[in-house]
């Protein structure tokens, strides 16, 4: 799909903007006064569409090349502006793929057995690289500021193959394929309470992933000095142990990727596969529920619609007052947030309520999603009648209709 601007974009009042801060110096360099571009940029940035087939780090890269080059070209509008992205942008296509090495690692002890997978074309093997490529790794990451302090030695190492164009979207395809393996090893291990004291807060996710990524090409080598960390990383966490339960919980993780692949709402499910898994990957637990209510909504199809949120997420449910009345607090806890920045004290708790109300969705989807034709049809089931009676009542209409018009 060829880059264009969104409907109702108008960048030339931005591209305006900026021309009246451009000038040239006594040494004939094109100059911009003040912050115009800082400001502007973002908006610009964001009228342009185009496919979901690069990253964002890669359309940035893409888009300040265009607009500093029709900057200092002095030919700033929004047609040639255009053209010149599109014109990067195909070139960017163009590039040949690349099979690299994303290197990172999982909390779960070294010895723990877990075989080789395949997904969305990623290769996952479960061990260190060569020689080569370790020592790349620790050079890298070495004692920069930036790294976090980590034992790498104690948690399992993966390396993830793929095929990509850049670096960037190296990163970004393994890390996603990652979190999706990772998402229902966490869907199949439910994560333990953890009531701990404020200011001590942790991920609630059983797997979570080292601090540090690194990017190899098929040699080991680095592809660049560069390397990819956790912001938000505090302290290492526990590994997983080998238990008599490992065999139990990998077969079930088998199964459920098996399911997912058959299913015609795969796509849907390893969208909220992934975002689970992230959500609870949080260090604040207030993060980390507004991230588990967006997938509610995604599970639910009801962005916005927070009595149909609550509706159709009971449809799981045999015990309906009790789950409507959880559901109720959660999205009084989110709207407080939300709109009044009010946190409960109780966020924690809380997380855990709405991440077991998402995994039951999450579980619905996989085993009978492919049961239905559309999305539609899965939610119009979640707004049938809960009650007994009232779905006795519209079964009974149903089959009389079915009956009076011989169908």
């Amino acid at each position: 799909m060829p880059a264009k601007w969104k409907k109702n974009a108008e960048p030339q009042h931005l591209f305006a903007y900026i021309n009246k801060s451009r000038h040239v110096d006594e040494n004939d360099q094109v100059r911009l006064k003040g912050f115009t571009i800082d400001y502007c940029r973002p908006a610009l940035s964001a009228m342009i569409e185009v496919s979901d087939k690069i990253t964002d780090d890669d359309r940035h890269e893409i888009f300040n090349s265009t607009l500093w080059n029709r900057i200092t070209s002095g030919d700033l509008e929004p047609n040639t502006f255009l053209e010149e992205f599109d014109k990067q942008y195909r070139s960017h296509l163009g590039i040949p793929k690349k099979r690299y090495q994303l290197r990172t690692s999982i909390s779960m002890y070294p010895e723990i057995s877990i075989p080789k997978m395949k997904e969305a074309g990623c290769v996952f093997v479960w061990q260190r690289g060569s020689a080569r490529l370790e020592k790349e790794r620790k050079r890298v990451i070495g004692n920069r500021d930036e790294a976090c302090d980590f034992d790498d030695s104690l948690y399992t190492p993966v390396r993830v193959f793929v095929q990509a164009r850049t670096v960037h979207k190296a990163m970004h395809d393994g890390l996603e394929a990652l979190d999706y393996i990772r998402g229902l090893l966490n869907v199949a291990t439910v994560p333990p309470i953890r009531i701990t004291k404020a200011g001590t807060s942790r991920p609630a996710n059983t797997f979570v992933l080292g601090p540090n990524h690194t990017i190899h090409n098929n040699r080991g080598a680095c592809e660049t000095d560069m390397f990819w960390y956790d912001t938000q990383y505090r302290s290492m966490l526990s590994s997983y142990k080998d238990t008599p339960a490992w065999t139990k919980v990998i077969e079930y993780v088998l199964r459920l990727r098996k399911k997912v692949i058959r299913n015609s709402k795969s796509k849907q499910i390893i969208r909220a596969v992934v975002g689970y898994c992230r959500a609870l990957d949080e260090w604040d637990h207030t993060s980390a529920f507004i991230q588990l209510w967006s997938v509610l909504e995604l599970l639910t199809g009801s962005p916005r619609q927070y009595d149909v949120v609550v509706r159709r997420a009971l449809f799981c449910y045999k015990d309906l007052d009790h789950n409507k009345q959880m559901l109720e607090h959660l999205r009084d806890v989110r709207n407080r947030y939300v709109h009044r920045r009010e946190s409960s004290v109780e966020m924690q708790s809380n997380m855990f309520m709405l991440a077991d109300y998402v995994r039951t969705l999450i579980r619905f989807y996989i085993f009978h999603g492919n049961r239905f034709e559309r999305l539609q049809d899965i939610h119009e089931l979640m707004d049938t009648p809960k009650e007994a009676g009232a779905l006795n009542k519209k079964a009974a209409m149903i089959d009389f209709t079915r009956r009076y018009r011989r169908v």
